[in-house]
């Protein structure tokens, strides 16, 4: 007969919970202390709600075992197993489940609690996490909220591991304080978790409240600065000749690389749903300011009817154009990047739609607009009015 045992155990001696070949652990523990107690010719298997990580307490853990008697008989062997299990483990109740039941697949969720405190408390030191560094823990649920919109977790899990899917459901997240000041407890739950998971979203969210880790915005910000810089730095170096084919360079081997690994660990699809949106415009932008800065160079290799240095400026000054409107298009791939590409309520086919229309408005602009404007001799020349340059004759 099948029944569900309810227990809790202080994890602090045990190399976690499931069964290893040479450390103990809970589960070990437990199926002796049942087979001696019930003095069984065979080893008495029990299987766990979970199996925790070395360390980990739990409150209220749940396993099934299969017992060949009655419901009375198996109260008495878990009052008598509980008495004999050492301190640290407690048997709480049994009761009679159907054959079908099963503590690992039947559990619909699973909840863990991270306690931490700012300040020393010995009465507290084997409970919760010292910290030494101050947090900011609404910064920190602003991003553990992120974690609800999301089922991939694999960046959160050991690789290799023996599952089938990274593939989780987080239905809460979030930190709140505790019965002392200075306390933080941190509650996730989800339908199930992975190898090391709550430890490395935990560490995750440390950075988050140490200011490490950027929230959407600032990821965004980040990531336009960064490209604004380097365009920039590609237009005003483009009289080398060099720097902008080295650009080019770099973001080839940058994109080639970026698809290696989404292809090896996590498949073609992934390409187009986290790189491809944003990455169309963000090349445009790139390529766009790249020809800027070797339009430089160009004009001083063949000058035309104007000296070097008058071709020079007039094509520099024309590039200053070009940067202000390459920093508004990675401004809208900065956007992609930081709240579209990684979110996981946005439809795939949207993310991509929107990259694609981004980056041909920019083209139309340029082949339509653009060429209307240069036939009708419009320039873009900020000095082209102030008298900057005077045409050499022929």
């Amino acid at each position: 007969m099948r029944y569900f045992i309810s227990l809790s155990y202080d994890g602090t001696n045990y190399s976690g919970w499931q069964t290893q070949p040479d450390a103990p652990t809970v589960q070990e523990t437990i199926e002796k202390a049942l087979t001696l107690v019930s003095r069984s010719p065979e080893p008495i298997a029990i299987v766990g709600a979970g199996r925790t990580d070395a360390g980990v307490h739990a409150r209220g853990m749940v396993a099934h075992v299969d017992l060949p008697m009655d419901l009375e008989a198996a109260r008495e062997l878990i009052f008598r197993t509980d008495r004999y299990l050492p301190h640290d483990i407690a048997l709480h109740s049994i009761r009679p489940v159907t054959d079908e039941a099963h503590a690992r697949f039947s559990a619909t969720s699973r909840t863990y609690r991270y306690y931490v405190t700012l300040r020393k408390d010995p009465f507290q030191e084997s409970r919760m996490l010292r910290l030494h560094f101050p947090l900011d823990f609404e910064r920190m649920n602003v991003a553990a909220d992120e974690l609800l919109h999301f089922t991939d977790f694999t960046s959160f899990s050991k690789l290799h591991t023996d599952v089938k899917t990274n593939n989780c459901r987080v239905t809460e997240a979030y930190w709140r304080p505790g019965a002392e000041p200075g306390q933080w407890i941190f509650t996730i739950t989800a339908d199930r978790f992975l190898r090391n998971m709550v430890r490395a979203v935990v560490g995750t969210l440390f950075q988050v409240g140490k200011g490490h880790q950027d929230t959407h915005l600032e990821f965004g910000m980040s990531v336009w600065a960064n490209n604004a810089w380097i365009a920039f730095q590609s237009i005003i170096s483009g009289i080398t000749g060099v720097y902008p084919l080295w650009v080019l360079w770099q973001n080839a081997t940058s994109l080639g690389t970026s698809a290696a690994v989404v292809f090896e660990y996590g498949g073609v699809w992934h390409f187009f749903r986290f790189i491809l949106p944003h990455g169309l415009p963000e090349l445009t932008a790139v390529f766009i300011s790249v020809a800027a800065g070797l339009r430089i160079f160009w004009a001083l290799l063949v000058p035309g009817a104007m000296t070097r240095f008058q071709a020079v400026g007039k094509a520099a000054r024309e590039a200053m154009t070009v940067a202000v409107g390459c920093a508004i298009l990675l401004a809208g791939s900065g956007f992609l990047e930081g709240f579209v590409t990684p979110s996981y309520v946005v439809p795939d086919a949207v993310k991509i739609g929107l990259g694609v229309a981004l980056t041909a408005a920019t083209w139309g602009y340029i082949l339509i607009l653009g060429r209307r404007a240069h036939r009708a001799g419009a320039s873009a020349d900020v000095g082209i009015d102030a008298g900057y340059y005077q045409p050499v004759a022929g």
